[in-house]
């Protein structure tokens, strides 16, 4: 499996600072002021894009601890990359929904 870097970061720098092998952005569906208690130290940085939105620069060791780390922030989002993150989404995406159809 190809290890990603970030994708859509505005900068190295910022992306450089969220720790793992895999990393990406997201674009979370919140100020970054609402959100900064819910991005640990060592989890990722947030960016402030505008009133309504912020991307968060993560890093982790796998697609899986990336997807859960994001949404363990429990607000909106969308991912775009890479595809290994878009995959374990799609695949907790199914899961959840398969659990409230049981």
């Amino acid at each position: 499996m190809r290890r990603p870097t970030a994708t859509a970061s505005a900068s190295s720098s910022s992306s450089s600072r969220a720790a793992g092998s895999y990393r990406a952005t997201v674009i979370l569906r919140r100020p970054a002021a609402e959100l900064a208690d819910r991005v640990w130290m060592g989890m990722g940085v947030l960016e402030s894009v505008d009133d309504a939105s912020c991307l968060l620069h993560v890093g982790a060791d796998s697609p899986r601890s990336l997807s859960w780390m994001i949404t363990s922030i429990d607000t909106d989002f969308t991912v775009t990359g890479p595809p290994e993150l878009v995959e374990q989404i799609e695949i907790l995406a199914r899961r959840c929904a398969a659990a409230i159809r049981a």
